[in-house]
């Protein structure tokens, strides 16, 4: 099944963000953040924490969720696996960093997805290959943290014996 953004302009997909409800917005945003697919369970933990009431005032649910998603999906707005398409990411986190809740979905996404530095054994890794490095060092930029994006990169140049 071909995605829907493939056949309609980024520019529209992102009005059409833009102009989704709240809550719709919030998950979409909080999709763009966190970046590539996470399992439900760990992307509602995350959405509870940034926004803990759903579309009917109560806590969110793995149903209220799943329906939104879906939504989201059959209008190009998420991909097949339930992430944010690339084309998307951008606009979308930069979108999530401004608006007014902006820096509790960037706390959250840190606290949900934290740190995790690996010792490497036989193998390297690189910025480019490390997810949680690349969502990290994103959030930094997104909030405008030249401090934590610095001390991200050091840390990981350290602990690669990079510099």
């Amino acid at each position: 099944m071909a995605l829907r953004s493939r056949s309609v302009s980024p520019e529209r997909l992102l009005l059409q963000a833009r102009t989704l409800p709240s809550a719709e917005r919030t998950i979409l945003r909080l999709k763009a953040l966190i970046g590539p697919a996470t399992n439900k369970a760990d992307f509602l933990a995350a959405l509870t924490a940034a926004s803990p009431r759903g579309l009917d005032g109560k806590a969110w649910s793995h149903k209220q969720l799943n329906d939104v998603l879906s939504r989201l999906m059959s209008q190009g707005l998420l991909k097949e696996d339930l992430s944010c398409p690339e084309i998307l990411w951008h606009s979308l986190a930069v979108d999530a960093a401004a608006a007014p809740g902006g820096p509790v979905l960037v706390e959250t996404v840190r606290q949900q997805f934290p740190e995790t530095v690996q010792r490497p054994y036989s193998y390297t890794t690189s910025p480019q290959t490390d997810w949680t490095l690349q969502r990290l060092l994103r959030l930094a930029i997104y909030a405008n943290d030249g401090e934590g994006y610095d001390r991200l990169l050091d840390k990981y140049n350290k602990t690669y014996n990079r510099g």
